[in-house]
């Protein structure tokens, strides 16, 4: 091998160790108050020195009635046809095994993903409450509602991610006034290297499990009548 062909291929081998130790920090801030509802997710890379934000706005509330302001987005399709084929017993037999194998392929997916977010440090999560109600009884039951729905959410994040020191949650019931205000700051970080081999384990399960639905005989004979109603329309 020629010297600079060594190096060059030493320094694409630092390169990818490079990238595959990198952490990812991701954090998601959700503010609601009266008005309002945004969330940004900002993306970090290198302590920081690359930063990227989303800002999304949500359902704003029209302050001159009681109207609500929001931008949506339609996608229809023209037109449905249904079709009914046959599968006889032989078919049926022949091909059964397959769905053992896609049944397997999705528990495989499962666990990838389960395996990837493990891997996932939560570092920052901080849940900030203060609801009100205008009644003092009701508003005491949404307050324990709500501490029961995010003793839930926490319980979820702490069996599928990696929770990094105790999470900060408080809730302020306001006896006095109607009021819903939240904040939510959560911080996540993942090296890009496990990232990228649980995407190519997911490639790799996605090719297996297409190349097994393309033999099951219901698949065998949705593709027959798509052929078929292409042709119809030419």
């Amino acid at each position: 091998m020629p010297f600079w062909l060594a190096i060059v291929f030493f320094l694409f081998l630092i390169f990818v160790l490079l990238v595959a130790m990198t952490k990812l920090t991701i954090v998601l801030s959700y503010k609601h108050d009266k008005y309002d509802d945004r969330l940004r997710v900002t993306f970090l890379l290198f302590f920081g020195l690359i930063r990227y934000t989303i800002k999304i706005p949500f359902i704003k509330l029209d302050q001159e009635g009681p109207n609500i302001v929001y931008k949506q987005e339609k996608e229809t399709k023209h037109s449905t046809q249904k079709s009914s084929e046959k599968v006889t017993p032989e078919e049926l037999f022949e091909k059964l095994q397959n769905f053992k194998e896609i049944l397997e392929n999705v528990i495989h997916f499962s666990f990838i993903i389960r395996k990837f977010l493990k891997k996932v440090r939560i570092v920052k999560w901080e849940w900030r409450t203060e609801i009100g109600t205008g009644e003092a009884a009701s508003t005491g039951m949404s307050a324990g509602t709500l501490w029961g729905m995010k003793s839930s959410i926490i319980y979820f994040a702490s069996r599928y991610f990696t929770l990094i020191g105790y999470p900060v949650v408080s809730i302020f019931p306001n006896f006095n006034r109607m009021v819903l205000k939240t904040t939510f700051v959560c911080m996540m970080q993942f090296r890009l290297g496990n990232a990228i081999i649980a995407g190519l384990r997911l490639v790799k399960w996605s090719r297996s499990k297409t190349a097994l639905w393309r033999n099951l005989p219901f698949a065998k004979k949705n593709k027959k009548n798509e052929h078929s109603l292409e042709e119809a329309k030419v």
